[in-house]
């Protein structure tokens, strides 16, 4: 895993993380989340000012909801629940849904943080899971899961 551009300030640190196992077609054990047409979903766990914290942006809204979405024409009636599952150097948080994403970034997102003395060695994973009901589909199932460790 190849850092990427530190930024920040003094001892601000980025890694791009990767798939925890090698991606799947859409609704296997591991799929690309990426809202279509919008750059690569790959969360950037980052150290900085003394916190530890990953991101994963441009998830697909259409299989990785934002809670539930009102029904009407073409609308997905009854969305969620998507379950993210986020831990950092043992610390898990547990969300019920990713929230959208605030411009310039597209889609949802789901991230954490937590405070850290250092950022050597430390690790991330993020586990995230949906099931719902598509009125036109019926049910939905979507995951995907990614890993990443701090030089």
């Amino acid at each position: 895993m190849p850092p990427v551009a530190a930024g920040g300030g003094a001892g601000a640190f980025n890694i791009l993380m990767t798939p925890a196992v090698p991606f799947t077609a859409i609704g296997g054990a591991n799929e690309d989340p990426t809202m279509p047409g919008a750059p690569a979903a790959v969360p950037l766990f980052r150290f900085a000012r003394g916190v530890l914290s990953v991101a994963l942006t441009s998830l697909d809204p259409a299989r990785y909801p934002a809670g539930a979405v009102a029904g009407g024409r073409g609308a997905v009636a009854a969305a969620g629940p998507c379950n993210a599952t986020i831990t950092i150097n043992g610390t898990t948080k547990s969300l019920i849904s990713p929230l959208p994403s605030v411009a310039p970034a597209v889609g949802n997102q789901v991230g954490f943080r937590i405070p850290a003395a250092a950022s050597a060695g430390a690790t991330s994973h993020i586990d995230l899971v949906c099931n719902f009901i598509d009125p036109k589909a019926g049910l939905q199932h979507h995951e995907t899961h990614w890993k990443g460790t701090m030089p």
